[in-house]
């Protein structure tokens, strides 16, 4: 039996202009709650960015000899991907917390493409409103904590939109969702142990 034609992974319908417009409002608010909170004593904070600057400067930073704060595993994703924006930006809370809000960006897109799945166009806007348009002290933690927290979302959605599509799919590319969806799944358990929930 010939395989079907694959289905887009980005559905017909989806409010592509709303989460346009939602990213760019999103990238706006987190910008400036960031750059509103001077937050440069935060602990966490200061022991990643130490961490990333000794990367940049070619210490052998081994995440086994490194201090332990909290959350080990996201911290050391996260200093990884604050590697481009300290050299971009120089070394500061705010370069670090720049991985933090792109995550949030991505967690806003897979958010309405689950939704968009279930409920609609209609729906999939409103949540995506209702995920910018958070409670402050949401959206400040998801922009002070440096990749612990609500920013890490990206994976726990990745896999369920790719498993959904894995299901769903009757094409050649079955394997290739499987396998997608294995590897986020294993970053999110990874990342963050609530992940494993």
């Amino acid at each position: 039996m010939p395989p079907t034609e694959r289905p887009p992974l980005v559905p017909a319908g989806f409010p592509r202009r709303a989460l346009i417009a939602l990213l760019l409002l999103d990238l706006v608010l987190r910008v400036g709650t960031s750059l509103s909170r001077v937050d440069e004593y935060f602990s966490e904070g200061l022991v990643r960015g130490a961490l990333t600057e000794a990367w940049l400067e070619g210490a052998p930073v081994w995440p086994s000899e490194a201090p332990q704060p909290p959350h080990i595993r996201g911290s050391v994703v996260m200093r990884a991907i604050a590697l481009p924006f300290f050299k971009l930006l120089g070394p500061s809370t705010f370069a670090i917390r720049v991985g933090g809000i792109v995550f949030h960006l991505i967690t806003l897109g897979t958010v309405m493409l689950l939704v968009h799945r279930f409920f609609g166009r209609r729906a999939a806007t409103a949540a995506g409103a209702l995920f910018v348009l958070a409670p402050p002290a949401l959206a400040k933690i998801a922009v002070l904590s440096y990749g612990d927290h609500f920013e890490s979302l990206p994976f726990i959605f990745g896999t369920a939109w790719l498993a959904l599509s894995w299901c769903a799919d009757t094409s050649g590319r079955r394997a290739g969702l499987a396998f997608g969806a294995g590897v986020v799944a294993g970053l999110g358990v990874g990342w963050h142990a609530q992940a494993r929930l």
